[in-house]
């Protein structure tokens, strides 16, 4: 019966394994991993987690880091592969707060256009954790094509100084990005301007690759609308028409990719983009402007697409291409520079962002 329960459990215990190590060393000298990404209810039927201080995070992978903390030495230190949102989710905080007292530098990678594994679509972080002052670095959101990979880490893993907050670690690369991340900053949020129910209505797509898809009206093709299609009601029809130029430009997307996950953008990232669209004075009349020249641009650059789902059988949709309304967009990131008082060299910078990604085959002159 102990025989079977043995082999069935793999009883494993660190200091009587490693007795030496931690009694006589304090802990390891260093510890590298990719531990597993799964989710703790998937696993609970199987085994429990003690209380550990990330328990609320559910899933393996904070798990795994915790114990590593509790078995490495004072002056050891830590890397691991794990996803993107692991630092960069308000549901991540236990783990962020965990680790927070070592100075950390965290790497974020896409999988778009390549990937930093073959065959894994996830996008990812690499953190590096260190005993020495409690100091956060991180990278910038990388992107590269194959045939630089050679040289990604030599060239374009470089970090700066960043903080962790209630919603992650920033993913700010340089001093100038720590700068322009200050300014664009106010206590005013878009939230204090929506509503709970109301006939004025943003529609923005929740999926992301490069650009932010927004509009004044349903974006419906006979009476289907996608259900990645989520929506935010305003007091007044300027406040929503405002906010949908603002969420269309690249300064809103710059600062999306910074903050989250890169992945799906929730009503909540959208509410709580920091800008006083009552405030707007000036720049705003000339933002509705753009804002109806740019949902005019919208509809004359989308196409009418068929597709044959399983459960709803032959869909009729309408699918954007805003990256044709670039110029457009970088007009009203003009306006909304002004605003927030940024220099033409951190215009120049949000107008460029990203660009040889977000334009693709656009910059050559391509379909």
């Amino acid at each position: 019966e102990y025989a079977a329960w043995k082999k069935s459990h793999q009883p494993f215990h660190w200091f009587a394994e490693y007795y030496g190590i931690l009694e006589g060393r304090g802990g390891f000298d260093v510890i590298i991993g990719n531990p597993p990404y799964v989710e703790y209810a998937k696993v609970k039927s199987d085994y429990e987690i003690p209380e550990y201080h990330t328990k609320e995070c559910g899933n393996l992978y904070a798990y795994v880091i915790e114990r590593g903390q509790q078995i490495i030495n004072a002056q050891g230190y830590w890397g691991y592969i794990v996803p993107l949102s692991g630092f960069s989710t308000a549901r991540m905080a236990p783990l962020q707060k965990l680790i927070s007292g070592r100075g950390n530098y965290f790497s974020s990678f896409d999988f778009r256009p390549s990937k930093l594994f073959e065959g894994v679509n996830m996008r990812l972080s690499i953190c590096v954790s260190t005993p020495n002052q409690a100091v956060q670095h991180s990278t910038s959101y990388l992107r590269w094509y194959s045939e630089t990979r050679d040289t990604l880490f030599s060239n374009r893993v470089t970090y700066a100084v960043t903080a962790i907050t209630k919603d992650g670690i920033p993913k700010l690369s340089t001093q100038s990005e720590s700068s322009l991340w200050r300014k664009v900053s106010s206590p005013k949020r878009i939230r204090h301007s929506s509503v709970g129910s109301s006939s004025h209505t943003l529609y923005f797509h929740d999926a992301i690759l490069y650009w932010i898809r927004a509009t004044d009206f349903p974006p419906v093709h006979g009476d289907y609308i996608s259900s990645h299609v989520k929506e935010v009601d305003f007091r007044t029809k300027p406040q929503l028409e405002l906010a949908c130029s603002v969420i269309n430009s690249t300064l809103f997307y710059w600062w999306w990719t910074k903050g989250s996950n890169c992945r799906d953008l929730n009503v909540d990232e959208v509410l709580s983009f920091p800008i006083d669209l009552d405030a707007l004075n000036g720049p705003g009349v000339e933002l509705l402007k753009k804002h109806k020249a740019l949902m005019k641009d919208f509809m004359k650059n989308s196409e009418e697409k068929v597709r044959i789902q399983k459960q709803t059988g032959t869909v009729h949709y309408r699918e954007f291409n805003p990256v044709r309304s670039k110029d457009l967009i970088d007009e009203i990131d003009t306006l909304l520079a002004g605003h927030y008082g940024l220099s033409a060299e951190e215009l120049d910078y949000i107008i460029n962002y990203d660009i040889k990604y977000r334009m693709g085959s656009e910059l050559e002159g391509g379909e």
